[in-house]
């Protein structure tokens, strides 16, 4: 008799500490899930949680934009700069803050029109047109694949959640931005 009221309490203590521990995996797992899934506030700006980790507070590597201004095309004297870019696009933006805070209607930008699929890197800001959308989508690039068809690149807003929609073909993108002047 006094086994089974032994056993009866082991239970009871066993049901109860994987309640406990349910319970607080679940608490784990809402904090991760809502630190990479929501903005993280510093100081006056909300970041992408994929651009700050909000559980260590540090910047969450991504991959950059390409080198398309070499550092011999640059020229700063006192009172001009000069940039040899060849065949540059002047640009403005619309507020839609999906590239926020990279990109804002005050900003200006230098654009190229690429020659080449290899004058596209992951991490390059891309002007291209939409066959989801009107007007031309300002997005970065954050991956690039080959399927039947050929090369095609997946693009995103830093600040959306989720992908453009489609994929992104060498023909519709319009140009690449180089220069971001504020």
């Amino acid at each position: 008799m006094q086994g089974l009221a032994h056993m009866k309490i082991g239970a009871y203590i066993i049901l109860t500490a994987a309640f406990i521990a349910g319970i607080l995996a679940s608490q784990a797992y809402a904090a991760v899930h809502s630190t990479f899934s929501s903005t993280t506030y510093n100081g006056g700006y909300e970041f992408p949680a994929d651009v700050y980790s909000g559980v260590t507070g540090e910047a969450v590597a991504r991959a950059a934009p390409g080198d398309h201004v070499q550092e011999s095309q640059i020229e700063v004297y006192q009172n001009k700069v000069v940039l040899d870019v060849k065949d540059a696009i002047w640009a403005k933006f619309t507020p839609t803050h999906s590239m926020d805070p990279v990109l804002s209607s005050t900003a200006n930008a230098i654009e190229v029109v690429p020659k080449s699929e290899a004058d596209v890197k992951v991490g390059d800001i891309v002007a291209y047109k939409s066959e989801y959308a009107d007007g031309i989508i300002i997005h970065r690039v954050i991956s690039e694949g080959t399927d039947q068809l050929g090369t095609y690149y997946i693009v995103k807003g830093d600040n959306n959640p989720s992908p453009d929609p489609g994929k992104v073909r060498f023909d519709q993108i319009k140009s690449v931005v180089v220069g971001i002047i504020y």
